[in-house]
C-alpha cells in the first residue's frame, strides 16, 4: 500500500478513471500483491488526493461509492 501512496504522490495524472453518478471524477489503481483495487479523488489544485476505499478487486461488484 505504502509503495502506490508513493505512486500516487509522484504521477502526474495516476490510475484508472472509474466515474460514477456521484464521482464522476473517481480513479482506481490495481494494488498488484493483493488484488485490491484502491478507489480514489484527486485534485490537482489542491495537491491533494483522497482515499475512499480499498475493495477486493476479485469480488463480482463495485463498492457503493
Amino acid at each position: 500500500m505504502l509503495a502506490v501512496v508513493e505512486h500516487l504522490e509522484t504521477v502526474g495524472n495516476p490510475g484508472t478513471p472509474c466515474p460514477t453518478n456521484r464521482r464522476p471524477h473517481l480513479k482506481r489503481i490495481l494494488l498488484e500483491k493483493t488484488k485490491c483495487h484502491l478507489y480514489f479523488v484527486s485534485d490537482e489544485r489542491k495537491q491533494r488526493i483522497d482515499v475512499l476505499h480499498v475493495w477486493d478487486g476479485r469480488r463480482e461488484r463495485l463498492p457503493a461509492l
